[in-house]
């Protein structure tokens, strides 16, 4: 997937909104009265800085969470339906916290979230880590694990974007003890002459 570069990428409906209110502003500058030029130049320069602030405050925050270190943590060996605990550990190794951001751990698809969840909003502090920690009902087979992802966004809400963290990983899930014994009965031995 290509990703977008230049300044307005990732930008919300919000920030669109910003920019279509500055670029108004601007233009009230051709009609309006001299006695408003002044407060529309004011609020006009307020909207674009507050927009360029925001942008190199979230181009920060992508850089940042970019070099954190994910690491997925579970016991082995999967049982199946024996729950699974998995741990989601988030390390900052910067100097700058990442506030407010949206993680999200995606589980295969044919297992069943038992306990907690496996999203969460919260800060990854400077030189710290974030734990999420849920509990899932695996069936047997080969699975993937897809993501975590994260959400970043800047604190005024202009810009967003949807980054993952993490390479696909396989996981490969036993069948109980139960089944391969009674498939083991189910299995006639025959002698050929």
């Amino acid at each position: 997937m290509e990703e977008q570069v230049g300044l307005l990428s990732g930008i919300t409906p919000r920030g669109k909104i910003l920019i279509i209110v500055a670029s108004v502003l601007f233009a009230l500058l051709v009609v309006a009265p001299q006695s408003l030029a002044p407060s529309i130049i004011v609020l006009a320069t307020f909207n674009t800085v507050l927009l360029l602030v925001s942008r190199i405050i979230f181009d920060l925050q992508l850089s940042i969470a970019r070099r954190l270190d994910v690491k997925r943590k579970y016991d082995v060996p999967v049982i199946e339906y024996k729950p699974l605990s998995i741990k989601l550990e988030i390390t900052n190794p910067s100097r700058v916290p990442l506030l407010f951001v949206e993680m999200r751990d995606s589980y295969p698809p044919l297992f069943k979230l038992l306990k907690y969840s496996n999203s969460v909003v919260a800060s990854v502090p400077a030189r710290g880590s974030l734990v999420l920690e849920y509990v899932v009902k695996p069936v047997a087979g080969r699975h993937v694990f897809k993501g975590p992802f994260m959400v970043l966004r800047d604190p005024a809400g202009l810009f967003s974007r949807e980054i993952s963290l993490g390479e696909i990983e396989e996981i490969r899930v036993q069948p109980r003890l139960e089944h391969i014994r009674e498939r083991m009965l189910l299995a006639v031995p025959t002698l050929r002459p």
